[in-house]
């Protein structure tokens, strides 16, 4: 994520709400720890279009 504040072009902007609090926590060194450190899952809010993100902490 070069910009982090700001969503990337063709991602909807749904999902990008649901999923900006838990990517800046692992932007900014945090961790969910759960189901186990560094991966975490977030689900959309779109009843429509239900979709579950796997989100995992990429060291560098």
């Amino acid at each position: 994520m070069d910009d982090h504040r700001n969503r990337p072009e063709g991602f909807c902007g749904r999902a990008w709400q649901d999923l900006y609090t838990t990517l800046m926590i692992y932007y900014y060194g945090g961790d969910m720890e759960w189901p186990e450190p560094g991966v975490t899952y977030q689900p959309c809010g779109d009843g429509v279009k239900p979709v579950i993100f796997k989100i995992e902490k990429l060291e560098p």
